[in-house]
């Protein structure tokens, strides 16, 4: 992230705008979650993103949610309502 990498009280600061903004609401765990987070998380493959992918791939898909991503490994969990911006690809070679 180069010169655009925060302090974490640069990111709390900014995390705190986000959530201020209108359209921006702050939800509670589903209560199905942790049965799809048993399920995403036995797909079989180990990263070390796999906890935090399948949780929030689990959260989008029982809160009935879109998740919106630049990883391409988000594709992987069945029935999750994703878009991925594959923007890297599309940017003008250096």
């Amino acid at each position: 992230m180069g010169e655009h990498v925060l302090t974490p009280h640069g990111a709390w600061k900014k995390c705190k705008e986000f959530l201020a903004l209108p359209e921006v609401e702050f939800l509670s765990e589903p209560p199905e979650l942790n049965e799809q987070l048993e399920n995403y998380s036995n797909l079989g493959r180990a990263s070390p993103n796999l906890w935090t992918d399948a949780y929030l791939a689990s959260f989008a898909k029982c809160g009935g949610l879109r998740l919106v991503s630049f990883d391409l490994g988000f594709r992987i969990f069945p029935g999750l309502d994703v878009l991925i911006f594959d923007w890297p690809q599309s940017r003008p070679q250096a």
